[in-house]
């Protein structure tokens, strides 16, 4: 009689089946969560027919150069910062000989006594006049210099003008050729000249020291002058101030 073949139920296959060990050649699975090994530092030795990367020769340096060309080269080098002085230099004397210049042409004015008193010689009005042709003088100030007085000691004291009238009705400064008249109180800001001192007055020099604005130029700038000065001439009668020979 055949034997009849036995069946194996169909969930024994499947767990054969599950329980197959892997072949020997195929490489391990890894878990999701499992800590990956770092590559090994080892260093890897070239294969023996691998080219070598040559290495970096120093560049030559060069031979000294003679004593004289390396003079030469010195004096090529600084002989544009040299240039550049010289030229800074010339262009300062060119800018303060400008200046130079318009300082010795700036406008000054002049003065002289108006008339002689009968009293005290300082009591006298004096005359001021813008010589200038094309120049004007504004915020002219004036202020009366007494130079010395021989006997007393005093020296340079300087009083300031006052009443200043322009000739020219509601003028409020000097137009070229114009003139303006001022009184110099010298008895009230030097009690030390006394009153009506003649004596003093022939032993006195005094001048005018003058400032004033040039427009256009700023008013912050203004421009000084000094007077000669002027002493009491006896060979007139009476006698009046005139300018000193020499000042």
């Amino acid at each position: 009689m055949a034997r009849k073949s036995r069946k194996t139920p169909a969930g024994k296959k499947a767990s054969s089946g599950g329980s197959k060990k892997p072949s020997s050649g195929a490489p391990p699975k890894r878990s999701p969560g499992a800590p990956t090994k770092p590559p090994s530092s080892a260093p890897t030795k070239p294969s023996p027919g691998a080219p070598t990367k040559p290495s970096r020769a120093r560049p030559a340096q060069p031979p000294p150069l003679p004593y004289d060309q390396q003079l030469s080269q010195a004096a090529r080098s600084l002989a544009v910062p040299i240039w550049q002085v010289l030229n800074g230099i010339i262009l300062a004397a060119a800018f303060v000989g400008v200046l130079l210049g318009l300082w010795l042409l700036r406008p000054t004015p002049t003065f002289s006594p108006v008339e002689v008193a009968t009293g005290s010689p300082f009591d006298v009005r004096f005359r001021v006049v813008n010589d200038s042709g094309f120049a004007t003088l504004a915020n002219l100030r004036i202020g009366c210099v007494l130079a010395s007085l021989r006997g007393s000691g005093l020296t340079d004291t300087m009083v300031a003008a006052t009443d200043l009238a322009f000739e020219t009705p509601g003028a409020d400064r000097l137009a070229p050729g114009e003139a303006a008249t001022f009184t110099c109180p010298f008895h009230a800001g030097i009690p030390q000249l006394g009153r009506n001192d003649p004596g003093a007055a022939q032993r006195a020099e005094i001048y005018f020291h003058s400032a004033y604005d040039l427009p256009p130029l700023p008013g912050w700038f203004p421009v000084t002058a000094n007077s000669p000065r002027f002493i009491v001439n006896t060979q007139f009668l009476p006698p009046r101030w005139t300018s000193k020979p020499g000042s």
